[in-house]
């Protein structure tokens, strides 16, 4: 969300997200972006069954996201609460 909603857009904004299937992916050696960023943004909203953190192995800031990019791109947003069986061996869902 911008910085430049005041509060009543931003609580507006808030609301229309909660309903949308969101996947965050980080790489779990990002010293720059680290997963608290994600975790943070992910607590605010009140659907926590919409948002998954998914955390690729060997992916820093800037490597090992173009071998993994395909897929991570099977892993498709959703809403609800089974998806532990879901995505490639080297990714992680973070609890959000």
């Amino acid at each position: 969300i911008s910085q430049e909603f005041d509060s009543a857009d931003e609580k507006d904004a808030w609301a229309i997200l909660q309903d949308i299937p969101q996947t965050h992916f980080v790489g779990k050696d990002d010293s720059i972006i680290p997963d608290a960023i994600s975790r943070t943004y992910s607590k605010k909203l009140l659907r926590k069954d919409c948002t998954r953190i998914i955390e690729v192995r060997g992916a820093s800031h800037t490597i090992g996201w173009q071998e993994n990019w395909k897929d991570l791109l099977e892993i498709k947003p959703f809403c609800g609460n089974n998806y532990r069986d879901r995505g490639p061996q080297h990714v992680q869902c973070l609890p959000v």
